[in-house]
């Protein structure tokens, strides 16, 4: 049984990962596609990019995560593949985050799975 303040740690790096993983879907979520490939700024959208945006949500609230899995298309059917390289459209994007408190040493953990489709304007 977790005594209240460990519930409150674990509660608390949840809402990092909770967070970290708005921040990344925001990314996604205001990419373009350009010839099947993400751009975001105009640059290429990348997996390490994604993944660096969630490093640094976490640690703007006092967290870590290693082993952060960013992954695309068929790099999702290996079940830790990450995808350093460019995020493709309309394929999937697995985002795994695994956030601990680097104060209380507590862990959380979320994955999502989404997908960046193309808009067709009538």
């Amino acid at each position: 049984m977790k005594r209240q303040e460990e519930i409150e740690a674990i509660k608390y790096a949840q809402m990092a990962g909770e967070k970290a993983m708005e921040a990344a879907i925001a990314l996604i979520a205001g990419s373009e596609e350009k010839e099947g490939m993400l751009h975001f700024e105009g640059e290429l959208l990348t997996g390490a990019k994604v993944n660096s945006i969630i490093d640094h949500t976490l640690l703007d609230f006092g967290c870590e995560a290693e082993e952060t899995i960013v992954s695309c298309g068929e790099d999702t059917a290996n079940p830790h593949g990450t995808t350093d390289g460019p995020l493709r459209a309309n394929a999937p994007i697995i985002i795994d985050i695994f956030p601990r408190s680097k104060k209380k040493r507590y862990f959380a953990d979320m994955t999502r799975t989404v997908l960046r489709v193309k808009l067709r304007r009538n």
